[in-house]
């Protein structure tokens, strides 16, 4: 898991050095703006005049914008809504708003989805941490070496760090996956306190995989895109497909807790009552708190 965080680190930098990109959050009037936005809405209208004009939402993880471009001799070669475009323009002011006057707008393919995309208010790299604490705290051989063989490939583990839960809502937003998982560790390691005699280990590393389905659900670009498999297939099941797959390559037994834990997060498991009900309450908790936030973001009370 050392590599694996070691592999996501070096990534994650780019946060760090990103300087060219001029974000939403930080234009100010009079700011001369040479950098690249989502296109959230595009139209052309009609100005008191006669002339035509364009209005464009422009959107990176900071916020929106609104852009005008005036003198546009062509209006047949407008990029698509969810494109990324080159924007070179100024920042004004109008009636109290900031808005960018457009000197040109272009499609571009030189991005990075991270600019775009809205990120935990936990830092990724330190979560990641987290993640590898857990695994290595796992002292049972046959569940460690299950957790390893899933995120055995760096480029998984990569997907599954940035993975979000959604394609929109309080839950579209990068490493909502490893988030919640980090959070069902915790409340299942409060719940073994309660209940010493609860398997602690198969516990835990049920709770590790129990979100690795969001690699196959959604892909990140410009936007959170759901897969056809995201659409078609609930995200419970493609995480057990995905550690079956991994099962088969095990020994006897190392398939066995591979079965074994998956029963447990699907509350299939008639054997081990006790784990599956700590684990369908600590889910139920996670759940609840995720409905209620779904709403407040919905109302705009709380925002990533």
């Amino acid at each position: 898991m050392g590599q694996l965080q070691a592999a996501y680190q070096i990534d994650s930098i780019h946060d760090q050095q990103n300087t060219k990109k001029q974000f939403v959050g930080e234009l100010t009037i009079g700011l001369r703006v040479d950098t690249t936005f989502v296109l959230g809405g595009l139209e052309s209208r009609i100005a008191s005049n006669g002339s035509r004009y364009l209005v464009a939402q422009l959107k990176d993880r900071t916020g929106t914008i609104r852009g005008l471009e005036f003198d546009r001799v062509s209006f047949g070669d407008l990029p698509p809504v969810g494109s990324v475009v080159q924007v070179k323009g100024i920042v004004e002011g109008a009636r109290g708003n900031k808005r960018v006057k457009i000197a040109s707008i272009m499609p571009t393919s030189d991005f990075y989805s991270h600019d775009y995309i809205s990120s935990s208010l936990r830092p990724l790299d330190e979560m990641s941490k987290e993640f590898a604490q857990r695994v290595k705290s796992i002292s049972t051989t046959g569940y460690k070496q299950l957790v390893r063989c899933v995120f055995q490939k760096n480029s998984l583990y990569k997907r599954f760090v940035e993975a979000p839960l959604s394609d929109s809502g309080a839950l579209a937003y990068r490493g909502a996956a490893l988030e919640r998982t980090l959070k069902l560790c915790c409340i299942l390691e409060t719940l073994c306190r309660l209940y010493p005699q609860a398997r602690k280990q198969l516990l835990m590393t049920s709770a590790l995989l129990s979100e690795i389905g969001s690699v196959d659900s959604y892909e990140l670009g410009a936007t959170i895109i759901s897969t056809e498999k995201g659409k078609n297939i609930p995200q419970d099941v493609l995480a057990l497909n995905r550690i079956e797959s991994i099962a088969e390559n095990l020994s006897s037994q190392g398939a066995a807790l591979a079965v074994e834990s998956v029963l447990i997060g699907t509350g299939q498991n008639t054997k081990l009552a006790l784990e599956v009900a700590l684990f369908e309450q600590a889910r139920c908790l996670l759940e609840a708190a995720d409905k209620a936030q779904e709403q407040d973001f919905s109302q705009g009370i709380v925002g990533l």
